[in-house]
């Protein structure tokens, strides 16, 4: 019996040992696998990005390294520096965004808006140079000296109609109509027809000058259009129509002038109607000349406004070809970031197939 319970104690406590043995393997057991899922997630996050960090540092290093080396050459390479340079700034970006990378992707992104914005060319400037500036107001200036000359123009053709109609009311007041020569009727009445003809064309050419007054004035930066030019050559028409009518209306005006000659009065009554005949005969002599005077201001205006339309023209095509150009060196841009997001996607599938390898092998 001794001896029994002897061997009873020595069992209970080899128990006792192995159960505490077995609770101290089991917490070991706990805390190693803590630490494998905590360098398992660790590898699947802070390697690959480590790796790429430094694949992007090697890169800036032999980068530099290179435009260093160009440094000394000929002009010749200027086009390889120039995209070494982009190379470099890209990379150094594309870096600075991974160094400060987080959970949180708005920062990240945040950040590399911040490196790359600073790499996009320029936009256009919308804004006219001085020059332009300059030449479209001198157009404008030209353009309100034409309209004030015409203005002239205008009030001289209304007073050479009312010494039209002056010169029918003398006639009526020394000869009755019934007791008029038919020629000098057939003359009076032919030249009413002409200033009626007259007035017309005029109204016309008024509303053209209105119109590119108008244009210049609304238009942006008073910059003239293909409308105002348009506006031009309508008006230059319809002057040299009004130009026929001064040419035909001189000639009812001489046969005006010969019909009065011929009339039969006392020289008190026959003076004033010459008087004003020839006066009348002067003053679309005076218009003739201030046609054509109108004519070359038109004519300059327009050489202007098509001089203007022709750069603004080839102001567009360097525009575009400069738009062009950018666009493909933002597409080179995204090419390369492309680019190193791809092997930044090959390095972190390769590394995660090499971790989950060394994985299966160790188990």
């Amino acid at each position: 019996m001794p001896y029994s319970g002897i061997w009873v104690f020595v069992l209970l406590e080899v128990l006792v040992v192995v159960g505490l043995y077995a609770l101290y393997l089991r917490r070991v057991n706990r805390r190693l696998k803590r630490k494998i899922d905590a360098l398992k997630s660790a590898s699947e996050q802070a390697l690959p990005i480590d790796q790429y960090i430094l694949v992007l540092q090697n890169q800036i290093l032999d980068t530099d390294a290179k435009l260093a080396q160009l440094a000394d050459q000929p002009d010749d390479d200027s086009r390889f520096k120039e995209i070494l340079a982009l190379r470099l700034s890209l990379l150094r970006a594309e870096l600075h965004a991974m160094e400060h990378s987080s959970a949180d992707t708005e920062i990240f992104w945040r950040s590399v808006t911040e490196q790359m914005t600073p790499l996009l060319p320029p936009a256009p400037q919308q804004s006219e140079s001085a020059e332009d500036a300059s030449d479209n107001e001198a157009v404008r200036a030209e353009a309100e000296q034409l309209r004030r000359t015409f203005g002239d123009f205008k009030q001289m053709c209304e007073l050479s109609t009312s010494l039209g109609d002056q010169l029918e009311e003398q006639v009526n007041s020394v000869l009755p109509p019934r007791e008029q020569p038919q020629d000098l009727t057939d003359a009076m009445q032919a030249l009413k027809t002409e200033n009626v003809k007259l007035s017309e064309k005029l109204s016309l050419v008024e509303n053209e000058f209105d119109a590119i007054m108008l244009n210049l004035e609304t238009a942006a930066a008073h910059k003239p259009s293909a409308d105002t030019l348009e506006r031009g050559a309508a008006a230059d028409r319809d002057m040299s129509e009004i130009d026929g009518l001064l040419v035909e209306r001189q000639q009812q005006i001489d046969e005006l002038n010969r019909a009065v000659d011929e009339l039969k009065l006392e020289l008190a009554e026959k003076q004033p109607l010459a008087a004003t005949a020839t006066e009348l005969k002067e003053k679309n002599s005076d218009l003739m000349n201030a046609i054509s005077q109108l004519q070359e201001e038109n004519n300059f205006l327009q050489e202007q406004i098509s001089t203007l339309l022709s750069q603004e023209l080839e102001d567009e095509k360097k525009l575009e070809g400069t738009r062009e150009e950018l666009e493909q060196q933002l597409k080179a841009q995204q090419q390369a970031y492309a680019e190193l997001e791809k092997r930044y996607a090959t390095m972190e599938a390769e590394y995660l197939a090499a971790y989950e390898e060394n994985s299966r092998l160790k188990q």
